[in-house]
């Protein structure tokens, strides 16, 4: 697992999409309002 953090609109989207570009992996942008119920 790795987590990429840091302020907002600094390139972490883009940085995680260049570093796994030819790889599998998923992707969870917690900032999306359709997983502020989401309990675990």
């Amino acid at each position: 697992m790795l987590a990429i953090l840091g302020i907002r609109r600094y390139g972490k989207s883009i940085l995680s999409l260049q570093i796994f570009e030819k790889r599998n992996f998923g992707y969870v942008n917690f900032a999306d309002e359709r997983l502020e119920e989401l309990t675990i």
